[in-house]
């Protein structure tokens, strides 16, 4: 999934700092996106067990440190794919009012086919 983004997104890196949640509401570095797979609305916190949150291709991982555990997606489970980027603007007059950066968010759900 990381990887289909950053195909997408020529020239911005792209990385995932806990991939399956939460979701951090922290700042990613300039013109660059971080990028989550979690189940539909995930909660704010660290979640030991959580329900499908990952693409089905992936292993299963007990949570980590910040970062949620993973739980592969079977069947027709529906997972969350939220996009955090920095977009760092360049002319003078909009930089001053948008304090230098304009963090873009969106997140879209949808349903596995395995």
């Amino acid at each position: 999934m990381l990887n289909a983004v950053g195909g997408q997104m020529l020239g911005a890196p792209v990385s995932a700092p806990c991939p399956q949640g939460p979701i951090s509401g922290a700042t990613p570095p300039a013109n660059s996106a971080w990028v989550y797979i979690t189940e539909p609305s995930p909660p704010g916190g660290v979640e030991s067990a959580p329900p499908p949150n990952a693409p089905g291709g992936e292993y299963a991982a007990i949570a980590n440190g910040s970062c949620s555990a993973v739980n592969p997606a079977s069947g027709n489970s529906q997972i969350e794919v939220t996009i955090r980027f920095n977009l760092v603007l360049v002319t003078p007059i909009v930089a001053q009012a948008t304090a230098n950066h304009v963090v873009i968010s969106a997140a879209v759900v949808y349903r596995t086919e395995y």
